[in-house]
């Protein structure tokens, strides 16, 4: 197995985004966060992570599935075990280092996330637009979740950040899962539509140009990813798309 697919193999690259945003965004609003936040949301979005792969790898293996999917079928059992430790970390971690209302923001997204989890557990729908759409929500809920328990008015300050990094973090989603499933189809137009849109957001809301013209940049990246299709490995665009959203790292 190549180096570079470790990271998507091993889930570490939704957390990695999460903990990334959720900087920016502290860097964007003037918020502060605490390394408890920051370690608290990276374990958290790597523990929902491993539980969806686990539950993914549940099924019969199939002639096509991808690295990731075999790994975790190979490795189910250590797997779940390391899962229980990486929640039983981040509990520890949430309830002796998070402020209350921080703690609170935190059990209800995490409920929200259990209920999505659950849907999945006797029955397979994968593929659905309401499944990736959930999870999209569910994802930057959590990102935003400090930034929201320090605002006066969070829907009016976060609202539409929050809609616009969702928006995104769609995108991301159905390319990963649409690359990987191989499926045929011009896919690469509506994501350079969201691309335009994103645009237009960063030259109308100016109140946050620094933040929507990242989202911009990251979602015309994905669009090239759609774009550039059959050129590239099925498991390289993931990777790729995900990459791709680490770019509020390098803007320091």
């Amino acid at each position: 197995m190549p180096v570079w697919l470790w990271m998507n193999v091993l889930s570490l690259d939704a957390p990695l985004v999460a903990v990334v945003w959720q900087d920016f965004l502290a860097r964007c609003t003037a918020t502060e966060v605490s390394a408890a936040g920051r370690w608290a949301l990276f374990l958290a979005v790597w523990a929902v992570y491993i539980a969806d792969r686990l539950m993914d790898a549940r099924g019969p293996r199939r002639w096509d599935e991808t690295s990731r999917h075999r790994f975790y079928r190979q490795n189910s059992g250590p797997a779940t075990v390391f899962l229980a430790v990486v929640v039983a970390v981040d509990l520890v971690v949430a309830l002796r280092c998070l402020p209350a209302e921080v703690l609170r923001c935190g059990v209800a997204v995490g409920a929200a996330v259990v209920c999505y989890l659950a849907s999945f557990v006797f029955r397979q729908t994968g593929g659905l637009l309401w499944k990736r759409f959930c999870a999209a929500l569910l994802f930057a809920a959590g990102t935003f979740a400090v930034a929201w328990t320090r605002m006066a008015a969070p829907w009016h300050g976060l609202g539409a950040p929050a809609a616009a990094f969702g928006a995104l973090c769609l995108g991301n989603m159905a390319l990963i899962e649409r690359r990987e499933q191989d499926r045929a189809g011009r896919g690469w137009v509506w994501m350079i539509l969201l691309a335009a849109l994103c645009v237009v957001a960063a030259c109308v809301l100016a109140g946050r140009a620094r933040w929507y013209g990242v989202v911009a940049v990251d979602a015309l990246g994905l669009a090239a990813v759609e774009y550039l299709g059959a050129a590239l490995p099925r498991e390289a665009s993931a990777v790729a798309a995900d990459l791709i959203l680490l770019t509020p790292f390098f803007l320091r």
